[in-house]
């Protein structure tokens, strides 16, 4: 078995947590409740590689399972948070050799819409890094807070 070339492979460990995830949306659906709880708690200590989106919904199915019975877990909670606000770190990389000038325009205008302040593709407390190249890389800024840089 081959992987296709040029398509990411997605780690076993978060392939195994997403079908934990489902199978427990499956068993919440079906009023299954420990069983699907078990499977939420197997997904979040699945793994040495995990996807946040996914942890996040399965602490967010287990608070809402320890809420049916007025459980609170702080554990969780604090598990949660450390999830919801996770900052990501963006790079732009800016083509500025003489083919790319017919685009000038264009680029600018994207590089514009993605920076507002009021945009949210890409968060005021999201790290970004800028590099320009055309024979060579010339590093604009290193990750930096987005709102340090762009008003």
């Amino acid at each position: 078995m081959s992987i296709r070339e040029g398509a990411f492979a997605i780690p076993v460990d978060i392939l195994e947590q997403k079908l934990l995830l489902h199978k427990g949306l499956v068993l919440v659906a079906q009023g299954e409740t420990t069983q699907a709880q078990a499977c939420f708690e197997k997904c979040i200590n699945t793994g040495r590689v995990y996807d946040p989106r996914i942890r996040l919904e399965c602490c967010n199915q287990l608070r809402m399972i320890l809420a049916q019975s007025n459980s609170f877990n702080l554990r969780l909670e604090q598990l949660s948070e450390s999830y919801r606000f996770r900052n990501r770190d963006f790079i732009l990389l800016v083509n500025q050799s003489k083919s790319m000038w017919r685009h000038k325009e264009l680029a600018t205008a994207i590089l514009d819409a993605i920076m507002k302040p009021s945009e949210e593709c890409i968060l005021n407390s999201d790290r970004v890094s800028l590099i320009k190249f055309n024979t060579r890389l010339r590093r604009i800024f290193s990750l930096v807070p987005k709102d340090s840089n762009f008003a």
